[in-house]
């Protein structure tokens, strides 16, 4: 009965090992082709001044 839990968890780690080198191939292709538009980033303090500024936050 131990043998099953154990490749069971072994085939776990393959595929999280895997899933997480197709993220770094993706976002790596994107990155070289210039396709890196998404919505979360970092507010740089100017940016989140402007936005005082403006009454937003």
């Amino acid at each position: 009965m131990s043998d099953k839990k154990s490749s069971v968890s072994i085939w776990l780690v393959i595929g999280v090992i895997v899933l997480i080198v197709l993220l770094f191939a993706w976002l790596t292709i994107a990155d070289l082709w210039g396709d890196t538009d998404v919505a979360a980033y970092i507010p740089t303090t100017n940016f989140i001044q402007n936005m005082q500024d403006l009454r937003i936050f």
